[in-house]
C-alpha cells in the first residue's frame, strides 16, 4: 500500500525536526528501527527511481550527514534541502519549496507585517521588515532596458529594517539639527516636512542613515540595490510592488497624477510593497548604496558594486514626473540626485 501510495507522487518531503534522528531515551534512535514508520516511508521513496525526495528542515534542525544514518537513508543526505524558518520568514521558506516543485509562487502578503517606529532625532521613523530570502533579480526582453540584466537567482543573506517611506523634509531637518548642520530654505519650510527630501546627494544620504542609529546597537544604512529590489518584489517577480496591475493614483505617483512635485509621503496603501513599504513606485527616486556601472553585477549573494566617491549612483523606483512604464520595480538609472531623487534607509544590528 505504501509503494502504491508513493508511486502516485512526483515528489517526497522528508520532513526532518530537530528530534528527528535523536536519541530516544534509552540512548537509541528511532530510525536506528528497520520497523519505525518514518524510516520505511524515506526508504521506499529512496527506492523509487524518478522520485524527486526533498529533505525539509524546521525548527532550526540540521541536514543528517551520511555517517549519522542508516545505511539505507545514507542517500538523504546528499539531497539539497528547504529550510522553513518560523515567522517573520515562513512565507520565504514556503515560497522557496514551492518553486523548487515547480508550483506557481505563493504572493507574500502585502500586509503591515512586522513593524515599529523609532525616534529618529526627534522625530517618528516607521520601520518595516524584510526577511531573508531568494528571488529572480533584474528584467530581460523587449520591455526591460539594457541595464536592468542581467536576470538572476539572487540571495539575501540577512533580514533588515526598512524605512516604510522615503525619508522625509522633517527627518532630514532632525538629523541636520542634531549635527549642527546648516539647514537649506527648502528643508526649513514646514509646508514640504510631509514630502520626500530631495535636491540631496549621495553623500548628503549617506550621512543621514549613517549618523542613524539605536540604543540597541543597529546601525543605519542605504540598502543596496539588490535588498531594495528584494523588498519592492518579493520572490514572485512582481512588476510594481503590488503586482502587475498598471498604476494608478491609489497606489503611486507620477507623471499622470503628480502636481509637478513631489507627495506627501503615505496615503497609498494600495501600492505598497510584499513588505510592507510604501511609495517604492513613484514620487521620487531613491538612491541605494551601489555605484553607477551600466549593467547589474552578476554576483548571486547579497550583490553590491560600491565605490561610496563614484560620479554617479543607483536610483530606484520612478518619480513624479516619470512615465508609469518607468515605475517598474526592475528599472534602474545613474543619479547625483536632483528635485526628483530620495532616499530610504535600513537598520540592521552593528557587524
Amino acid at each position: 500500500a505504501l509503494l502504491e501510495a508513493l508511486e502516485q507522487c512526483d515528489a517526497f518531503l522528508a520532513v526532518i525536526g530537530a528530534r528527528w534522528h535523536g536519541p530516544l531515551p534509552d540512548g537509541a534512535s528511532r530510525i536506528d528501527s528497520p520497523e519505525d514508520w518514518v524510516r520505511r516511508e524515506v526508504e521506499a521513496a529512496l527506492a523509487i527511481p524518478r522520485m524527486r525526495v526533498i529533505p525539509v528542515l524546521v525548527n532550526g534542525a540540521p541536514m543528517p550527514t551520511a555517517e549519522g544514518l542508516p545505511g539505507s537513508l545514507a542517500r538523504l543526505s546528499a539531497r539539497h534541502a528547504a529550510r522553513i524558518e518560523p515567522d517573520p520568514d515562513f512565507h520565504v521558506g514556503m515560497d522557496r519549496l514551492l518553486r523548487s516543485l515547480g508550483a506557481p509562487s505563493v504572493p507574500i502578503p502585502a500586509a503591515d507585517g512586522p513593524g515599529r517606529t523609532i525616534d529618529a532625532g526627534g522625530v517618528p521613523l516607521e520601520l518595516v521588515w524584510v526577511p531573508p530570502g531568494d528571488f529572480q533579480m533584474g528584467a530581460e526582453g523587449p520591455t526591460a532596458s539594457a541595464v536592468e540584466g542581467p536576470m538572476r537567482q539572487v540571495v539575501i543573506g540577512q533580514g533588515f529594517w526598512l524605512s516604510r517611506y522615503p525619508i522625509t523634509v522633517a527627518q532630514y531637518r532632525a538629523f541636520l539639527d542634531a549635527t549642527g548642520s546648516f539647514v537649506p530654505s527648502p528643508i526649513a519650510d514646514r509646508d514640504r516636512d510631509t514630502r520626500p527630501v530631495t535636491d540631496i546627494t549621495f553623500q548628503d544620504a549617506m550621512n543621514y542613515a549613517t549618523w542613524l542609529h539605536t540604543p540597541q546597537g543597529e546601525m543605519g544604512a542605504l540598502p543596496t540595490e539588490a535588498e531594495w529590489e528584494w523588498a519592492a518584489r518579493g520572490s514572485d517577480g512582481r512588476r510594481f510592488p503590488w503586482g502587475n496591475d498598471t498604476p494608478h493614483g491609489a497606489r503611486a505617483v507620477w507623471a499622470a497624477v503628480s502636481e509637478g512635485q513631489p507627495a506627501a509621503v503615505g496615503g497609498r496603501p494600495e501600492g505598497r510593497g510584499p513588505f510592507g513599504a510604501e511609495d517604492q513606485a513613484g514620487n521620487v527616486w531613491e538612491f541605494c548604496l551601489d555605484a553607477w556601472g551600466g549593467r547589474q553585477l552578476e554576483d548571486a549573494h547579497d550583490p553590491v558594486r560600491r565605490d561610496d566617491e563614484a560620479e554617479r549612483h543607483v536610483v530606484r523606483g520612478g518619480a513624479w514626473g516619470d512615465a508609469a512604464s518607468d515605475l517598474r520595480a526592475t528599472l534602474r538609472l545613474g543619479s547625483r540626485g536632483g528635485d526628483d531623487v530620495g532616499f530610504r534607509i535600513t537598520l540592521r544590528p552593528k557587524a
